[in-house]
């Protein structure tokens, strides 16, 4: 993907030096059991954090580069899927841009689903973070656990498809 920006932009934004170009690569594959997925990527003036000046007052946007890769893989077995899958993206900034300079993105991903029926299932996904942010700081943890309900599943058919049929 190329975008032009006008000179403006591109002279006037900390940390960028030309035009933004991103590449990805991926593949995936699935079946009745399984889901699996894959993608290495990378980009040249595209990608941006705000961070504090080095007046240490005002919020400034940082354009950078940067390489990651990312997989997804997920195993259904009856009622219940488990899944997990990693982020990985190493930025490369100068030092002098305002990033912190062990800035980098990386967490796991874990998940279980249970279905007990066709329009429901509980879930719970949790992110192993250990990451560490533009500002320097830890990347968070995070548990979800919740409950989907397809209620435009459950309905469509009589509202959309054939509403005269109740």
């Amino acid at each position: 993907m190329k975008t032009e920006l006008g000179n403006y932009f591109v002279e006037n934004t900390a940390g960028m030096d030309g035009e933004p170009s991103i590449w990805v690569a991926g593949a995936s594959y699935g079946n009745s059991r399984w889901d699996l997925a894959a993608t290495f990527s990378g980009q040249t003036n595209g990608d941006f954090s705000t961070v504090l000046d080095t007046s240490g007052i005002a919020l400034q946007s940082v354009v950078y580069d940067g390489t990651g890769a990312e997989a997804y893989i997920r195993f259904k077995h009856k009622a219940w899927a488990f899944s997990g899958g990693f982020n990985y993206y190493l930025p490369t900034f100068d030092e002098n841009e305002g990033l912190a300079k062990d800035f980098t993105l990386q967490y796991v991903v874990l998940g279980a689903e249970y279905h007990p029926g066709r329009y429901a299932y509980l879930y719970a996904e949790g992110r192993l973070d250990d990451s560490i942010t533009a500002n320097g700081l830890d990347g968070l943890d995070v548990l979800t656990v919740g409950l989907r309900i397809d209620v435009d599943r459950l309905y469509t058919r009589k509202f959309v498809h054939e509403p005269w049929k109740w």
